[in-house]
């Protein structure tokens, strides 16, 4: 097809996802008619990125959105530009684990952490090309591990098979976002096992240390476990300075009350407990005008955590929790709710020990249910044999979830981190 009109000398170009959509429709349409003004387009907003991709910090809140539209591996496709594999590795790298710099990495992603990024799934393109420019396994594991994820949080029995899977118009990522992504996935699986003779299968377990779940809340309290002879160091960081931290220890003396007052967005406090300070539950609370992070936070070393319910879990969640012992042997009664956002749709499932679905449901309603207004998912007896022992809840996307009736009020994020601080035992 014969170019039309005089090329641009400067084609426009845009951040963010804007550009990212314009970047991959310019790739499309050089494909299909080969005129080159529209791989001018793509190359001038690649170019755009690798820009703010340059240096040590990312330098542009745009930059972080280099993840949305298929235009990165659609770009690779056409130009094989060598020149760019340095680049796609390091935002496959920035994916899986957020550097410490600039100010824009810790906008998009509530700090470093690994997201549990279950509205539109993960980068598995990037995690693709990631592989195969460097045969770094890591990669893969990281994607399998989010794929496992992604399934317990759509499948109905938490089974490797899409089942059951919400097409809202708002949240196209549920299934387009991942599907786009899959081919060149799949394609650095069959590549890995050519290679090294074996299948790289999905995790049995989603509990991983490789993904973090996003949280945010105007008062946040952690108790922590310390054993006998065990060294704690948990670095707490936080989107938003805490206007106070406070630390008490096992016999309820108060440690530290500090008034943090920084001109950073960024709040960070290290919890430290040396081997030879007291065994038992120690707390830690957090206030300020609002507080977000992600956990588990970069080199925290101890046993046992847990949290006590904040505002809000942001997009996908996991969470351990405990429904107490009924006194007679009785079955107690455990509620699930949320505050629906108008229009928009949340899977919720609870998990008994031995891992099978207590509860399942989807919700999608409309506007008559206003933001924050509580709504009850669902109710569910727990028998004497299923009490005092750890479930599970995950939700996906955004919006709140939390449980009410016969449950300790606190969550883990991993199994093996629960416990129930004495104070919830012996109120």
């Amino acid at each position: 097809m014969a170019p039309e009109g005089p090329y641009p000398a400067e084609p426009p170009v845009y951040k963010g996802r804007n550009g990212m959509g314009r970047g991959a429709m310019a790739i499309t349409l050089y494909r299909a008619t080969h005129d080159r003004r529209f791989l001018a387009l793509a190359e001038r907003q690649m170019q755009y990125f690798r820009d703010r991709t340059d240096g040590a910090e990312f330098q542009e809140e745009g930059f972080c959105n280099i993840f949305y539209a298929p235009f990165v591996e659609r770009y690779w496709e056409v130009t094989r530009d060598e020149t760019l594999k340095p680049y796609i590795i390091k935002w496959a790298k920035y994916w899986m684990d957020p550097p410490a710099i600039g100010k824009a990495v810790r906008d998009n992603n509530a700090l470093p952490g690994r997201e549990h990024w279950t509205t539109r799934d993960t980068f598995y393109n990037l995690m693709a090309l990631g592989y195969r420019f460097t045969g770094d396994e890591t990669f893969l594991e990281y994607g399998v591990q989010q794929a496992r994820l992604f399934l317990e949080t759509r499948g109905a029995e938490a089974d490797p098979i899409l089942q059951n899977v919400p097409i809202a118009s708002q949240f196209p990522g549920v299934a387009g976002y991942t599907a786009q992504q899959l081919g060149h996935f799949v394609k650095a699986l069959e590549d890995h096992h050519a290679k090294t003779g074996r299948i790289l299968g999905l995790p049995t377990s989603p509990e991983t240390p490789l993904i973090g779940t996003p949280y945010r809340s105007k008062r946040l309290v952690f108790h922590v476990r310390k054993a006998a002879g065990e060294t704690v160091h948990i670095p707490f960081r936080f989107k938003t300075a805490p206007d106070v931290v406070t630390v008490w220890n096992p016999k309820g003396a108060r440690l530290v009350r500090n008034r943090e007052m920084s001109d950073s967005t960024i709040a960070k406090f290290d919890l430290d407990l040396s081997a030879d300070q007291p065994a038992g539950d120690y707390r830690v609370e957090f206030t300020s005008a609002l507080l977000t992070a992600t956990w588990p936070p970069t080199g925290a070393r101890y046993r046992k955590i847990v949290l006590e319910r904040p505002d809000q879990f942001i997009s996908g969640v996991r969470l351990c929790f405990m429904p107490r012992e009924s006194a007679g042997g009785d079955p107690v009664t455990v509620r699930l709710m949320t505050g629906l956002r108008p229009r928009d749709f949340q899977t919720h499932r609870l998990y008994r020990p031995d891992g099978s679905v207590a509860l399942a449901k989807t919700l999608q309603m409309g506007p008559q249910y206003r933001k924050g207004e509580p709504y009850l998912v669902g109710e569910i007896e727990v028998p004497p044999e299923h009490q005092g022992k750890t479930w599970i809840y995950t939700r996906m996307p955004y919006g709140t979830g939390w449980l009410e009736g016969d449950v300790y009020p606190v969550f883990s994020f991993r199994r093996d981190e629960f416990f129930v601080p004495e104070r919830f035992r012996n109120p």
